[in-house]
């Protein structure tokens, strides 16, 4: 079965390229909100611990937006958003660069005889190697990293709280002293 130069540009080239340029939208969409998210979480912590002296309420509100940016960062680990984002816009510049330098018969498509067999021969193997290297990233990381990136979180989590616990220490020791703690300052 022979394919034609346009059916295979339009079928397979411009296909792939598309996905993975929709790919690479999605995947830095979806990492840019979760890494929005842990930073407001992070910053409402200092902010709330100014006030959190006799209300109990703050501290528990504290834990929760410590808690969620453990949550955060282990979502954006397992399904490594920033890494593929990246990866697939590599592929579909390396796609794109391929395509227009054939259809501008510039670079190593200057051949006049071979340029098309050329293209699909670069394109498929750019095309296979990344699908190859997704598979080992994935299987490889996913034994590797999700006990220790859970465990990282989980490290990150405990020091949080510890900190809290070190923060009502010293809000218990200064409101003691302050006459207006019994206010519900």
């Amino acid at each position: 079965m022979d394919i034609s130069e346009r059916e295979y540009l339009a079928e397979r080239l411009d296909d792939q390229i598309n996905w993975y340029d929709k790919k690479s939208i999605e995947c830095q969409k979806y990492y840019k909100r979760w890494k929005r998210a842990e930073i407001v979480a992070a910053a409402l912590i200092p902010v709330l611990t100014s006030f959190s002296s006799g209300l109990r309420w703050i501290a528990i509100v504290i834990g929760a937006l410590g808690a969620c940016i453990a949550l955060f960062e282990s979502i954006l680990s397992l399904h490594k958003y920033h890494e593929n984002w990246i990866e697939y816009r590599g592929i579909c510049e390396t796609l794109r660069q391929e395509k227009y330098m054939y259809l501008t018969r510039t670079g190593i498509y200057k051949i006049a005889d071979g340029a098309f067999n050329l293209l699909v021969e670069r394109v498929e193997s750019v095309i296979s190697k990344e699908n190859v290297n997704w598979a080992n990233l994935h299987a490889n990381e996913q034994k590797k990293e999700e006990p220790s990136a859970a465990s990282a979180c989980f490290k990150r989590l405990v020091s949080f709280l510890e900190d809290i616990r070190f923060t009502w220490i010293l809000f218990a020791v200064d409101s003691s002293n302050n006459p207006i703690s019994g206010r519900g300052f």
